[in-house]
């Protein structure tokens, strides 16, 4: 029996996200312009994201050990509707009071400290709802989500804000985050408790820290990805008050435009295996079933090669990002006079006049 992606649970997660992504992109479009609208301050606005980003970097670290002994359900369902509770309450403040910059402060950590909540108990809480062998599909539909969602609600967010104003939009949030958690509450999966130690132990925490710790240095791969999608999260966070401030006193331009300016970056279309080959972004295509042989193939040729210039040349090119032409000149002869004292260097060369093929020794 063929199984469906679509099964009730998995319907159920797939619509409370888009409700809550939803919501998201309104409030957040609303929130963007309400600090520097209120305070003229690009400074102003761009401590309002960092204190943001405090909670989202050190909760999971203190509560991630107690979630994995908890049901995550619970958390994200009371997420949400905490959520809705506290954007309900800002919108009713913001329709009947002033702008306060230190309670927009206080209520941008509050909704971070949910978040950071909700987040972690989504992404342990997502895999079980899967069906077996469906799992790629699944998190295509999840991938896809947020930028199809961004491109439908921020030109509508726009609208809105020039009707509404923020205490509406954010009263809209409200609605969504509490529909979303009446769906979640509505999923039956079974969740399997993991019972090591007492719930609130400090050696128990303690332990389990370090074994994510120890797990990280083994797995030296995510040490690069981590400090890619920091970096690159950062800047696009850090430079969003700088384009709030543009768009707000550049003149001719409006919040519609910034809205389209925000959902170009997802409206560029997918391309295919072939045309990624004619066009150069891959060296080569193959058929899916022969993929995993072909690159074990192309790994094992590397290997069997001049191991001394292959470090060298990718030691070059990953210092060339942090350098200037002239300094990258300099580089390259030091490195070629280094393959040049290399055992490889002379192995590659006896082959070479005795026509035969070279065991390279990697020294």
């Amino acid at each position: 029996m063929k199984r469906t992606l679509w099964t009730r649970d998995f319907t159920r997660i797939t619509a409370a996200t888009a409700l809550g992504a939803a919501g998201g992109i309104i409030s957040q479009f609303a929130l963007s312009f309400l600090v520097f609208d209120e305070t003229g301050s690009t400074l102003a606005a761009a401590l309002s994201v960092a204190i943001q980003l405090i909670p989202m970097v050190l909760l999971p670290l203190i509560i991630a050990p107690m979630m994995d002994r908890l049901p995550r359900k619970p958390f994200l369902v009371w997420g949400d509707l905490l959520n809705g509770v506290c954007y309900a309450g800002a919108g009713i403040f913001l329709l009947h009071n002033a702008f306060s910059y230190t309670a927009y402060l206080a209520f941008s950590l509050l909704v971070s400290c949910l978040g950071a909540f909700d987040e972690l108990a989504y992404n342990s809480f997502y895999p079980l709802l899967l069906p077996e062998g469906q799992e790629e599909r699944a998190y295509t539909v999840s991938a896809m989500l947020y930028p199809i969602l961004k491109v439908l609600m921020m030109p509508l967010a726009a609208l809105l804000y020039d009707t509404l104003g923020v205490g509406g939009l954010l009263l809209i949030q409200a609605v969504l985050s509490v529909l979303a958690a009446l769906i979640e509450n509505r999923i039956r999966v079974q969740e399997n408790r993991r019972d090591r130690g007492p719930l609130l132990s400090l050696k128990t925490w303690w332990r389990d820290v370090r074994e994510a710790a120890d797990y990280l240095r083994q797995e030296r791969g995510l040490h690069g990805l981590y400090t890619y999608m920091a970096v690159t999260n950062g800047m696009a966070m850090g430079y969003a008050p700088l384009l709030i401030a543009f768009f707000r006193t550049a003149q001719g331009f409006t919040t519609a435009m910034y809205s389209f300016f925000s959902v170009a970056e997802f409206t560029g279309r997918t391309i295919g295996a072939e045309e990624a080959g004619a066009m150069g972004i891959v060296n080569r295509v193959v058929p899916h079933e022969q993929l995993l042989d072909e690159a074990q193939k192309l790994a094992r040729r590397l290997a069997d090669g001049p191991r001394v210039a292959l470090r060298m040349a990718k030691n070059v090119m990953n210092d060339s990002i942090n350098m200037t032409l002239e300094q990258l000149l300099d580089l390259e002869p030091h490195a070629q006079s280094i393959c040049f004292q290399s055992e490889d260097h002379k192995i590659g060369v006896q082959a070479f006049f005795r026509k035969e093929k070279p065991v390279f020794k990697g020294r």
